[in-house]
């Protein structure tokens, strides 16, 4: 394992020493040592060649490059991996910190057969010397990605995927790594989330003047930045869409760097015999243009199940989707909190790839069905819905959260019981002990999950 070679790439602008020190200390204290530390500054000066040579002369792993033509992060990027002879490349943010362990953990991920072509980690953020705010983050969720870089900018790609994916897009000025990220998506290549807190991330929320005149031309400059990012963001998933010739509108999001997918859903009406509509006696679709919005999603060629959000009394959700434990048991995820909150990470808010959906109304590719010999017989309850969707998974398609349709619904259905989830777990034994993909083990199991546990 340790003939891994990895080529750690810092891009330097806008620099706080300080915490461009302290980065540095933590790569070299890791305890896996074969690599090569790459800054590449853009910077005025040398004052970060001053630090390396002063606080670690010694290193010869550590190799400074100061570009006196800027470029931006792109263009410095590729000139890094230009340079860079190790067989994986972990891109790290110049005030960040990387765990103790994290590269020796990411070389064990990196010996195992196959290998990964991109790896990411679940990541916290830096306030001082305190440790805040965990992102606990699932496996690839490809629908997640097309609103936003919930991988962040500190992940590892293989040097045999760089070259097969291309250079990062010179032209892009807000946001390389994203549409880096949604062309290795697109290309079904190997994303592996390895769990823990391994990068330690410090937010950039730079000073804000006190002058009254300065504070204007701030406040303006930074919305026609923010205008710019969005139309950067709203093309690189555009782009990423028509690659799989997918008919959707791209908006601007609530925030920078979201951006809000919808999809094209004409037709639903006369398309009927492609899908199954199931929806429960009781069930009451309290969105306009239900059906509309949920046949846009299922259009797409992998999705095989679409379902929606459903909400509970007081303006709470029963349901947004459903996870299951290691025991095939299922949980409503959300179950409780406020459909005005976006959720823990999103997680009400946004569309994405989920394990499981409510099947009291959603859509079910047809074809798939009957493929997969439609609903098991042996199962009641919400083992059923488990079972189908594990199909789905199985035969590499998508089960797909829709929080854009809201339903309702006087009564729940039919509780599973012991014979059915015994029976659930005799037929997907092997994967259920995996755990659910979409949801983070550092997340407490239950109705209380999508919380972070005191």
């Amino acid at each position: 394992m340790d003939d891994i070679l990895f080529s750690i790439i810092i891009y330097a602008a806008h620099t706080n020493r300080l915490y461009f020190r302290d980065c540095i200390e933590s790569v070299v204290a890791q305890s896996y040592g074969t690599f090569e530390l790459i800054i590449v500054d853009e910077n005025p000066g040398t004052d970060l060649g001053r630090i390396v040579s002063e606080f670690f002369p010694e290193d010869p792993r550590i190799i400074y490059r100061h570009l006196r033509r800027p470029g931006g992060k792109a263009r410095a990027l590729n000139y890094a991996i230009d340079t860079a002879k190790g067989q994986y490349y972990v891109f790290h943010g110049q005030h960040d910190r990387l765990s103790g362990n994290a590269l020796a953990l990411i070389a064990a991920e990196a010996a195992k057969k196959p290998a990964f072509s991109i790896l990411y980690t679940d990541c916290d953020e830096l306030d001082g010397a305190d440790r805040v705010h965990p992102h606990f983050k699932s496996a690839l969720n490809i629908e997640l990605l097309r609103q936003t870089n919930y991988i962040g900018t500190s992940f590892v790609v293989s040097a045999a995927a760089y070259v097969g994916l291309g250079r990062f897009r010179t032209e892009l000025s807000f946001y390389p790594e994203w549409e880096f990220l949604l062309r290795a998506s697109d290309r079904r290549m190997k994303f592996v989330h390895l769990g823990g807190l391994l990068f330690h991330i410090r937010p950039d929320d730079g000073l804000t003047p006190e002058e009254p005149a300065e504070l204007a031309a701030w406040k303006k400059a930074k919305k026609e930045e923010d205008k710019k990012a969005a139309r950067e963001a709203g093309a690189i998933v555009t782009a990423s869409l028509k690659r799989f010739g997918l008919t959707a509108e791209v908006r601007k999001g609530s925030r920078p760097g979201l951006v809000k997918v919808i999809y094209d859903g004409s037709g639903w009406d006369i398309h009927r015999n492609d899908y199954l509509l199931l929806k429960d006696p009781g069930v009451r679709a309290l969105s306009r243009h239900a059906l509309e919005r949920l046949y846009g999603v299922f259009r797409q060629p992998d999705v095989a199940i679409v379902g929606c959000r459903f909400i509970g009394g007081g303006l709470t959700v029963e349901n947004a989707g459903y996870i299951f434990d290691t025991n095939g048991l299922s949980y409503p995820a959300c179950h409780g909190q406020s459909i005005l909150a976006p959720g823990y990470e999103g997680r009400i808010s946004l569309r994405q790839d989920v394990s499981a959906v409510d099947l009291s109304y959603c859509l079910i590719d047809k074809k798939f069905y009957e493929r997969c010999g439609g609903f098991d017989g042996d199962l009641v309850g919400r083992d059923i819905m488990t079972d189908i969707c594990l199909k789905a998974a199985a035969a590499g398609r998508r089960v797909v959260y829709e929080p854009a349709v809201t339903a309702y619904r006087a009564r729940n259905g039919a509780p599973s019981s012991e014979a059915s989830n015994a029976a659930l777990l005799d037929k997907w034994k092997k994967r259920i002990r995996k755990g659910d993909p979409y949801y983070n083990p550092n997340l407490p199991m239950g109705l209380s999950n999508y919380t972070l546990s005191e």
